[in-house]
């Protein structure tokens, strides 16, 4: 597949498998790590795999369902959490005003009133007291860990140069 100018990774999943259930698998196949921008012209490999694509629900009739955020929780997470696949993780950005990368905050009222996507994973979810929080944290204090190292380091704001 050929990346098209403004074609973003989630759009490559998409016109790849009809489907961002493919997502994980397509960023490993292609060496891509999920928040990777993608450069036009570049050529990435699909699974192969293809899904049926499910529909978004009329937002005029969902119920609205609260949840609050925990720690490290991310659109996906809530997605998978909260309606059994990652194919919700549009709706709920939609459903609650967001951009599909836009992060979460520990305790944040969160709408999931949609129609659960994969109800039996749902099920499993539900039933082990799953809860996913994938986003990068520092486990002692709850906040978001910034990356370290001489490539995120600038001159007189961290990094002092003697």
């Amino acid at each position: 597949m050929l990346v098209k100018t403004g074609m973003t990774l989630p759009d490559a999943v998409i016109l790849s498998a009809n489907s961002m259930e493919d997502f994980f698998a397509f960023c490993a196949l292609n060496n891509l790590g999920y928040t990777d921008n993608i450069l036009p012209g570049a050529t990435l490999q699909s699974t192969g795999i293809s899904y049926i694509a499910s529909s978004v629900p009329n937002f005029d009739y969902i119920t609205v369902k609260p949840v609050n955020v925990m720690v490290g929780q991310t659109l996906m997470d809530m997605a998978t959490q909260q309606l059994g696949s990652l194919e919700g993780w549009f709706a709920l950005a939609l459903l609650n005003n967001m951009a599909y990368s836009d992060d979460l905050q520990p305790g944040q009222s969160f709408n999931y009133g949609l129609t659960p996507f994969n109800a039996a994973m749902l099920q499993i979810f539900k039933a082990n007291g799953y809860k996913p929080a994938t986003g990068i944290t520092s486990i002692a204090s709850g906040i978001p860990a910034l990356p370290e190292g001489i490539g995120y380091w600038g001159i007189e704001f961290d990094f002092v140069a003697q």
